[in-house]
């Protein structure tokens, strides 16, 4: 498990600036005067770029491997928080933007197929939740502590702190092992990324189940949470631990139920999980205290924890021979997502309202439910335990 070890290292490395941007990002913009209309837009530019290069980078990885896509990764991620110490304006955050969603597309697309390539089949709920779960709790951990850092550090400092973690990130990269055969590699071909007839059904199918989803996640989660907590009374140093005990909850679920992941019947444990989803979003149109909201938003995100476990687990068990190139095509459904996610949650917040951002949620996790209805008959059937 050398492996797994090394990339769950360079995994926490990275975990902890994002947590620190996660809260400090959005507050930083609305400091500066940006509308929540230009934050969805500066949100959206970047994930068109990601959109191209995860499918492009997933494919090319089966031939190419893992590893030199994962270090290229680490230094986009870098170059992003650097940017981010020194940008005072919109184009100049869209710039950064452009470089987070190219770290993202090009590590999220390898480092998928990293552990896919490196995790035993019957392990892969228990390991890929200890590692979803152990970077979770990392960036939790930075986003509890984002508002006291903010108090005695200043946005700049702390940007320019996440550029020597970002550092250090190369170097770990630099010490991962590649895990793709040679002979896998030989048989791959670029043109593979055309032939997207030969793409299985199933991973068709979880594209469009994860566009659906991640829109409707994105419609806040995008950058929207901070200004959320931050319409109902909470300060900087509130608003940092109300997102950490909303973010341990998927992290905690994915860490500690992953195991049981493998146990369940996958589209039994989905429908499960938005049991609670949908009708924590009908209360959450009525909420006005921040921490009642968070507490909320914590169960669901443990329900979306295990939501998120069954559709790796299914990506896993669904990807052809070009295992890189399926993971990209279905995980391109969040860049997407992130695309018209964050335009339309501008776009509400600014005009409607964050009430009608439950609202919206609430239509659109229904149709994932309903959707997985049928899949769970026709796409996924499981067989029968005699």
């Amino acid at each position: 498990m050398d492996d797994f070890r090394k990339i769950l290292i360079l995994g926490l490395i990275v975990s902890i600036p994002a947590g620190l941007a996660t809260v400090l990002l959005p507050l930083y913009l609305q400091e500066l005067g940006i509308s929540y209309t230009e934050m969805g837009l500066i949100f959206a530019i970047g994930p068109i770029l990601g959109l191209i290069l995860n499918y492009v980078v997933g494919t090319h990885s089966d031939k190419a491997g893992r590893r030199v896509y994962l270090i290229i990764g680490s230094i986009f991620f870098s170059v992003y928080f650097l940017i981010l110490a020194f940008a005072l304006n919109s184009w100049q955050f869209a710039l950064a933007s452009l470089f987070w969603s190219a770290y993202s597309a090009i590590s999220g697309a390898s480092a998928t197929a990293y552990l896919c390539d490196i995790i035993p089949k019957n392990e892969r709920g228990k390991l890929v939740g200890l590692y979803n779960g152990a970077l979770g709790l990392a960036t939790v951990i930075a986003m509890v502590g984002a508002g006291f850092l903010l108090t005695g550090l200043g946005y700049k400092t702390i940007f320019l702190a996440c550029v020597v973690l970002g550092i250090l990130a190369v170097l770990s990269s630099l010490k991962l092992n590649e895990t793709l055969k040679p002979e896998a590699k030989s048989s791959a071909k670029m043109s593979d990324a055309l032939e997207m007839h030969r793409i299985p059904k199933q991973i068709k199918f979880l594209f469009l189940l994860i566009f659906i989803t991640n829109f409707a996640c994105q419609t806040i989660t995008a950058f929207g949470f901070p200004l959320y907590f931050k319409s109902l009374g909470a300060d900087a140093f509130t608003i940092g631990i109300l997102l950490g005990i909303m973010w341990l909850g998927p992290f905690v679920s994915e860490l500690f139920l992953g195991k049981f992941a493998d146990r369940i019947n996958p589209t039994k444990l989905y429908l499960l999980s938005f049991l609670v989803i949908i009708p924590i979003n009908i209360i959450l149109i009525f909420v006005a205290s921040p921490f009642v909201a968070a507490g909320l938003l914590f169960i669901q995100g443990a329900a979306f924890g295990l939501e998120g476990l069954v559709i790796t687990r299914l990506m896993f068990e669904s990807v052809g021979k070009s295992s890189g190139r399926d993971i990209a095509f279905a995980s391109n459904a969040g860049y997407l997502a992130v695309i018209f996610g964050s335009l339309a949650g501008g776009l509400i917040m600014d005009y409607l309202g964050f009430q009608w951002i439950f609202i919206s949620r609430i239509s659109l996790f229904s149709i994932c439910a309903l959707l997985m209805v049928v899949a769970s008959k026709k796409i996924f059937p499981q067989p029968s335990k005699k």
